[in-house]
This record gives structure tokens, C-alpha cells and sequence, in this order.
């Protein structure tokens, strides 16, 4: 809640909340509605107080759950002996960590595995479910605590 002289604003916090200084005394806010406010000052002092508010009702609000950044790799071979002609293998991972593309080559050496397992051409010996389970523990077990974190404006 903003309280200026005799009004008083309620900012709610939702993906489209715009604050834009247009003008040096003119300004534009997007409501909950998605309507635009024009917003004219009548002193400079006015605008600042304004964008204070603003900004100290913004910090204020706790952010919504993390972003998920994803990263999937789908391959296919030609294969004879099944229905169709080939085999289709695909496999998602999903992290909080921004910089998830580093785990491309972890993705495609986990699909290549499955291949391997589901031809028997492989030397191993465990289910797609254990592969699965063994990846989710080694990709957990890496430390990305001395990794740069991201800020909202990033994401």
C-alpha cells in the first residue's frame, strides 16, 4: 500500500507490473487488469516520493518460487528388428541452476547408454530406472556452491 497526500495505492506484485518514467514529470503503471495508469506529477519531489514507494514496495514483496531452467535430448536410430524402423530416446533434466546447458554432453552420454542397454550391446547390466536414479545422483553430488548465482533481472 502507497500512500500519497489524500490517495492511497495498493501495489500488488504479478508478472506485468510496469513501472515506466516516460516523461520527467509523467509516468506510466500497468494494473492488475493489464489497463495502463498515466501517472502526472505535479512537483519532482512528488515523482521521487512515488518511485521510493515504488521501489521499497517492489523489494519488499518476497519473489515467487525459483525459476526451472530445462534441457532435454531426443535422438533416434534406424533400427530394423523394431516397429517402425527406428527407436526414439529421449531424456529431460530440469534445475534451478541457470547455466544447465553445461549438462548437454551428461544428457547425450545417458541417452547413448540407453541405447546400449536396450540393444544388450552394452557391457551394463542395470534398468533403465537404476540409469536413470545412477544419473540423478552424480549430477546431485556436484557442487555448483562457488558458481555465480543469478539475479531476478537475469532470469
Amino acid at each position: 500500500v502507497i500512500t500519497m497526500s489524500d490517495t492511497i495505492w495498493e501495489l500488488v506484485h504479478h508478472d506485468e507490473l510496469q513501472y515506466t518514467v516516460l516523461q520527467p514529470d509523467f509516468a506510466s503503471l500497468y494494473s492488475l487488469e493489464g489497463e495502463a495508469v498515466g501517472l502526472h506529477f505535479r512537483t519532482a519531489e512528488d515523482q521521487s516520493a512515488f518511485q521510493q514507494c515504488i521501489e521499497e514496495a517492489a523489494t519488499s514483496i518476497t519473489s515467487p518460487t525459483p525459476m526451472l531452467w530445462c534441457l532435454n535430448h531426443v535422438s533416434n536410430r534406424r533400427d530394423a528388428t523394431v516397429r517402425r524402423g527406428a527407436q526414439v530416446k529421449a531424456l529431460a533434466l530440469c534445475s534451478r541452476f541457470q547455466f544447465v546447458h553445461v549438462w548437454k554432453p551428461v544428457l547425450m552420454l545417458a541417452v547413448d547408454r540407453m541405447y546400449s542397454l536396450s540393444t544388450g550391446l552394452g557391457q551394463y547390466s542395470e534398468t533403465p530406472e537404476q540409469q536413470c536414479r545412477c544419473l540423478f545422483d552424480a549430477l546431485n553430488a556436484i557442487s555448483i556452491s562457488a558458481l555465480p548465482t543469478v539475479s531476478d533481472l537475469q532470469r
